[in-house]
C-alpha cells in the first residue's frame, strides 16, 4: 500500500540519490501454521485480490501495462531516478519522484541532491556540500527547513 500512497498527491520530492522499492502485498502474520485449508484459501484469495487492485492503481497512475506492473511487483524491485526515467519517461518519473512530503538530508556529495537542497534551504551549493558531519536538514512541505544536530540512535530514550 505504500506504493499507492507514494504515487498520490503532487507536492512530494525524492532526492536524486534515493531509491524506490515496489513489491507484492506482504503476507505479514496472516498465514499461520495449522490453518484449515479453507481458511488458508480464503486468505490467499484476499491477497490475490489486493495484489490485482494495487497493480491496477499503479498501472493507471503510471500509464504502464498491468502485466509489467505485476511482473515488477512479483519481487522487490528497486529504482533510482535514472532507471525510473528510462522505464517510464521523464515526465512520469518526475511525477513519481515528486511524491514525498518530508525529507531528511544527512549530507553527501551528490551534486543534484545538493543543488536541490541548496535551493530549498536558501544556502549556497558549497555550504550544502560541506555540511558538517554532525548536522542535518529536515524539510517538510509547508514548513521552514530545519537545520539540526544529528544524534546517535542509541542515545534516544525508548518510551
Amino acid at each position: 500500500m505504500g506504493a499507492i500512497l507514494f504515487l498520490a498527491g503532487d507536492e512530494r520530492i525524492m532526492f536524486p540519490s534515493s531509491r524506490i522499492m515496489i513489491h507484492d502485498p506482504a503476507f505479514g502474520n496472516s498465514l499461520k501454521p495449522g490453518m484449515k485449508p479453507l481458511e488458508l484459501e480464503e486468505r490467499l484469495d484476499h491477497l490475490k485480490k489486493i495484489r490485482k487492485e494495487t497493480a491496477d492503481i499503479i498501472s493507471s497512475v503510471t500509464g504502464r501495462p498491468l502485466e509489467e506492473i505485476l511482473e515488477k511487483t512479483s519481487r522487490d524491485s528497486y529504482f533510482d531516478v535514472t532507471q525510473l526515467e528510462s522505464l517510464y519517461g521523464q515526465a512520469c518519473a518526475r511525477t513519481i519522484i515528486n511524491n514525498c512530503d518530508r525529507q531528511l538530508y544527512l549530507g553527501g556529495q551528490d551534486i543534484d541532491t545538493a543543488t536541490y537542497i541548496s535551493k530549498r534551504v536558501n544556502k549556497t551549493l558549497d555550504s550544502i556540500l560541506n555540511l558538517p558531519i554532525e548536522k542535518a536538514y529536515y524539510l517538510e512541505r509547508g514548513k521552514k527547513p530545519l537545520l539540526s544536530e544529528k544524534y546517535e540512535y542509541e542515545d534516544v530514550p525508548v518510551r
